[in-house]
């Protein structure tokens, strides 16, 4: 299960499993595994996959280290005022409304500002399977 607390999403195979190829891979018997899953594993995660980008579609993690500093343990780099304020698309998703801060208190924060929607992958892009909260 992937949280992503910052846009108010779950992922989870187990929840809402991924349709990479929907109407091209028929369901597996039962017992027996789903190609989806195996897709989904074979995919390799570079560094880059992670970083966060802005509202321009811009990557940000290099830009919030070298305007705010490395990170310290027990912090990390958060949109102020918080993007479930703000909106996921709002401009105020840059690198100027970010700040190191407490990392346990920022998450605890996020977690309370917005219900999450359970996401999962189709053919038509990222679908909301369910709203949580």
């Amino acid at each position: 299960m992937t949280v992503d607390l910052a846009e108010g999403t779950i992922s989870s195979e187990w929840l809402a499993s991924t349709e990479f190829v929907a109407g091209f891979v028929p369901p597996p018997p039962p017992g027996e595994p789903d190609p989806n899953v195996i897709a989904c594993g074979a995919i390799r995660y570079d560094e880059e996959d992670w970083d966060y980008f802005d509202f321009m579609g811009d990557e940000m993690l290099k830009r919030c280290i070298k305007a705010h500093g490395a990170l310290e343990l027990g912090q990390c780099y958060g949109f102020v005022p918080a993007l479930a304020l703000a909106g996921p698309e709002s401009p105020m998703r840059n690198v100027d409304n970010i700040q190191r801060v407490s990392a346990l208190e920022h998450f605890a924060l996020l977690a309370q500002l917005q219900p999450f929607r359970l996401i999962q992958l189709t053919a038509n892009g990222i679908e909301t399977v369910r709203e949580i909260g």
